[in-house]
C-alpha cells in the first residue's frame, strides 16, 4: 500500500513539475498523475510535444500569419453556430460548410482574411477580413 501510495506521488510530482515548465496548471497536473500514474504523465508528455509541433509550424508560416490567425478565429467565434460559405481563389462558392471546417481552413491556408465570406446572419457577402472589425 505504501509503495502505491510512492508510485502515485512519484507520477503527479513528475507531471506538476512538467506542466509547470510548460505553463500548464501544476496542482491539476499533480492530480491526473497521482490518479492515473503512468497514463497520466503520458498524456502531458504527447500535450507537450503536440504543442512543440504546432509552434514549429507557426514559426514556418512566419509572423503575418501567426498575427492574423488568432484574432481572425476568435472574431469568429461569435458565429459559431452558422453554416458558411465563401468564394474560393478561383471565384467559385464553396458551402455550406461548418464553422469548424471554416475555422480549419483559415488555419491551413485555404482562406486567407482577403476572402468574401457568408452566412445566414450578415445581410451581405463580406471579406473575412471586415468581420475582425
Amino acid at each position: 500500500m505504501l509503495q502505491l501510495l510512492l508510485s502515485s506521488a512519484l507520477f503527479g510530482a513528475s507531471c506538476s513539475y512538467l506542466a509547470l515548465k510548460k505553463q500548464k496548471n501544476p496542482f491539476l497536473w499533480f492530480a491526473i498523475g497521482f490518479c492515473f500514474g503512468i497514463f497520466g504523465l503520458a498524456f502531458l508528455l504527447v500535450q507537450i510535444l503536440n504543442q512543440s509541433k504546432q509552434k514549429k509550424v507557426l514559426a514556418q508560416q512566419g509572423p503575418e500569419k501567426q498575427k492574423d490567425e488568432p484574432i481572425a478565429l476568435h472574431a469568429l467565434s461569435i458565429y459559431a453556430e452558422k453554416v458558411w460559405y465563401y468564394v474560393d481563389a478561383n471565384s467559385q462558392q464553396v458551402g455550406p460548410i461548418s464553422h469548424d471546417l471554416l475555422k480549419e481552413k483559415i488555419r491551413n491556408g485555404t482562406i486567407s482574411l482577403s476572402f468574401l465570406v457568408w452566412n445566414e446572419s450578415l445581410a451581405e457577402w463580406k471579406k473575412l477580413q471586415e468581420l475582425l472589425c
